[in-house]
């Protein structure tokens, strides 16, 4: 697996009833540090960037929109307050292959839907003005990791990543979701590295998904191993449950004719043997 993305740009627009607000950083090749006083807005743009892709889910499946009131209701200006009335996040990456894509994703807005991102592919914060493809998608949607109008499947694919499916705790498949792999690229500074796999989350349903993000991570051999033994797992309790129910039907007709069946294994198996025959007894009728 090739990583990762390179982050070139990040913009944050807040439009009040007095003043528009914001601030622009621009990020260079190789470790870029934001250094500021506290409460001077370093974790809203750390959490501004995760936002505008989609991926808050890492942190909790709740709904509410993981930035601070500055973004959603009130922002302080000069020692007065400003009501907030539209504010949004844009960002502009690039990937391995130098192609660039700017991503913008409204925060607080009365004519767009905060789960709809619109893309355009080219580097239009920091050279506007150009003609580029513009393109919308929905995001923290069922599916949007796996129909190419979801922002999560054309993200996977802008990182060329093919994404494996992977076993739930219901027994079916499903894809390995981007919530559950930027955790281990973002370290919260009060908790550090410890903090990790406590941000992975859960709520997907995914078994053993902090085992599966690593494995994929690090590109392990043993992740399509481990899949193919949850392949096979599932599907002998598939069979066992399907036997559990013939063998059910079967004594409950023959009991319906008075007879009682015996020597019926408990589950399918590659042993039974020729002799090993099932057996007949007819209840005697009363006279």
């Amino acid at each position: 697996m090739e990583v990762l993305v390179r982050m070139r740009r990040l913009s944050l627009n807040v439009k009040t009833s007095g003043p528009t607000c914001g601030t622009y950083l621009s990020f260079e090749s190789g470790l870029n540090v934001l250094r500021a006083d506290n409460s001077s807005g370093k974790s809203t743009c750390l959490q501004s960037i995760i936002y505008a892709l989609g991926l808050e889910g890492m942190m909790s499946s709740s709904r509410d929109i993981p930035l601070p009131h500055a973004m959603t209701d009130v922002v302080e200006v000069e020692g007065r307050e400003y009501r907030v009335t539209e504010s949004s996040v844009a960002i502009e990456i690039e990937n391995s292959r130098g192609e660039i894509l700017t991503i913008g994703r409204p925060v607080k807005s009365s004519q767009h839907d905060t789960s709809l991102i619109r893309t355009r592919s080219g580097p239009t914060l920091s050279q506007p003005g150009s003609a580029y493809t513009q393109r919308d998608y929905f995001v923290r949607r069922p599916g949007a990791a796996q129909r190419e109008a979801g922002f999560h499947y054309e993200l996977a694919h802008f990182l060329g990543w093919d994404l494996p499916r992977v076993t739930r705790m219901d027994g079916s498949e499903g894809p390995l979701y981007l919530e559950c792999l930027f955790p281990y690229f973002f370290v919260e500074q009060k908790h550090g590295w410890s903090g990790v796999q406590a941000r992975i989350p859960t709520y997907l349903g995914i078994q053993d998904v902090s085992k599966r993000s690593a494995e994929f991570i690090l590109d392990l051999d043993a992740m399509d191993m481990i899949l193919e033994v949850q392949r096979i797992e599932s599907a002998i309790s598939i069979l066992e449950a399907d036997w559990k129910i013939l063998e059910r039907n079967i004594s409950g007709v023959a009991s319906r004719a008075g007879i009682v069946v015996r020597g019926i294994p408990k589950k399918p198996n590659t042993t039974w043997r020729r002799e090993d025959l099932v057996g007949l007894e007819v209840k005697r009728l009363a006279d």
